[in-house]
């Protein structure tokens, strides 16, 4: 069993490929959690830096939850933040695999701060990756990278994986007690109020 935390670094509490992964990580038997370190209206050219409060926040929950793996999603000018944090995960001996667009697209940027970089569809055999990094056995599986490869090697041996039915997907995970969010000063349990608060999309719960 691996405690796993999903970090997600959008202006957004929506994150629908966390979410999957989240559920898919909590019905393979590996406890997930997702973090949202929201920095409303962020552009290419007003890139918000974690702030000292929110890192130490970071580095407490990853005691307080016992985690093992964190992951990151990453959008190209997040991908400042997304190191930062990724050293503090590592200054407490986490595992961190890295996703989303920018580690599909620049890989050999992202593995220096990485255990893994995923590819392409996480979803495909995420549950997998964990199972295998919590029985210590070969994680050299479809869609993800580790350091010692090359990512244009991997696609030409075709070690990359769709998924074919998405029906079989689970709903993503809005179970508001697997989420935490940060106000800036410190991380929180996220309630729907907070949730709402940090979406476009409004709606009756």
């Amino acid at each position: 069993m691996a405690n796993v935390l999903l970090v997600c670094f959008d202006s957004l509490a929506y994150a629908p490929g966390l979410r999957l992964l989240s559920s898919l990580g909590n019905a393979g038997g590996h406890p997930t959690r997702l973090l949202f370190l929201i920095k409303e209206s962020v552009t290419f050219q007003d890139r918000r830096l974690e702030t000292a409060d929110e890192l130490a926040a970071f580095e407490n929950l990853l005691d307080v939850l016992s985690i093992d793996v964190v992951g990151l999603s990453v959008m190209t000018h997040e991908y400042e933040r997304a190191v930062e944090v990724f050293r503090r995960a590592r200054v407490k001996g986490r595992h961190v695999v890295w996703g989303g667009i920018h580690a599909a697209i620049r890989p050999r940027e992202c593995l220096p701060h990485a255990d893994a970089v995923c590819l392409t569809e996480g979803e495909a055999t995420w549950t997998a990756y964990l199972d295998a990094l919590d029985s210590g056995s070969d994680r050299r599986l479809p869609n993800f990278l580790l350091p010692d490869e090359d990512a244009d090697e991997l696609r030409a041996a075709g070690r990359l994986r769709l998924i074919e039915d998405l029906d079989s997907l689970p709903l993503p995970d809005y179970d508001i007690r697997h989420s935490y969010y940060s106000n800036g000063q410190e991380i929180l349990p996220m309630t729907w109020e907070s949730y709402r608060r940090h979406n476009t999309w409004e709606g009756t719960y």
